[in-house]
C-alpha cells in the first residue's frame, strides 16, 4: 500500500498508521494460516516445570484447607469470659479446689452465667451446686460482678465487690475456657482419681 504525500502534516501521520494497522492484520493472518511455532528445548522444559510448579500449590492450598476444617471440628467449644470469672470465683472459694468438677454452663438472656460444679466437701460428701453470677457495667472495671448466688443463697456483696478487685488479672491472665463436659447420668460412672494431686510422703 502506497501512502501519498499529504500536505497536512496529521493526514500524512493517519495515513502512515492506517498502513501499519493494515500490515498488522496481514502478518497476523499469515501466522493464523502458518502451523504453529515449535518450542525450543529449554522453553518446553521451563513450561513443564511451571505446571509442575502450578500443580504443587494447588495440592499444597488443598491440604491446608483440608486441615483448616479438621481442626474447626475437633476444636473444643470455649465459653465467654463471664463464665472464667465465675469459674475463678468458684476455684477461690471451694475447700478442696482440685476435686472440682464443671459440668454445665448455662447463659441467660439477662447477661448472667449459671455454672453447675461437683466437689467433696470437709465431710467427704459428694456435693453437686449451681452458681449464678450476675454483672453490670462496672465504672472501672468495665465488668464487674454484681451479685452470686451459690444454690438458692446469696453471697455477700462484700465478698463479691472485694472480688472484682482481682478482675484485672482475670482478664490479664483468662482461665481455661473450654466448654465442660456433662456428667455422666449414671452415679456409678462417676470417677475421681484425688490421689494423683497429692504428694506421696512415704
Amino acid at each position: 500500500m502506497a501512502i501519498t504525500k499529504a500536505k497536512d502534516p496529521n493526514e500524512a501521520a493517519r495515513q502512515l498508521a492506517r498502513a501499519k494497522k493494515l500490515l498488522r492484520r496481514e502478518l497476523s493472518f499469515d501466522e493464523g494460516e502458518s502451523a504453529p511455532r515449535k518450542l525450543s528445548p529449554l522453553a518446553q522444559k521451563k513450561r513443564a516445570l511451571r505446571k509442575k510448579r502450578q500443580k504443587q500449590l494447588l495440592y499444597l492450598a488443598g491440604f491446608l484447607l483440608f486441615c483448616y476444617g479438621f481442626w474447626w471440628l475437633i476444636k473444643p467449644y470455649e465459653s465467654s469470659m463471664k463464665y472464667g470469672i465465675c469459674k475463678t470465683f468458684i476455684e477461690l472459694n471451694v475447700p478442696y479446689p482440685y476435686t472440682i468438677h464443671f459440668s454445665e454452663v448455662i447463659d441467660f438472656a439477662d447477661g448472667s452465667v449459671r455454672v453447675w460444679f461437683s466437689h467433696y466437701d470437709s465431710f467427704g460428701d459428694y456435693r453437686l451446686l449451681p452458681v449464678q453470677c450476675y454483672y453490670a457495667p462496672h465504672e472501672k472495671y468495665g465488668l464487674g460482678l454484681s451479685r452470686i448466688v451459690v444454690g438458692r443463697r446469696e453471697i455477700d456483696p462484700d465478698i463479691v465487690q472485694h472480688f472484682n478487685h482481682s478482675l484485672p488479672a482475670i482478664f490479664a491472665y483468662p482461665p481455661d475456657l473450654t466448654y465442660p463436659t456433662p456428667l455422666p447420668n449414671d452415679p456409678n460412672d462417676l470417677q475421681f482419681d484425688f490421689d494423683k494431686y497429692r504428694k506421696q510422703i512415704l
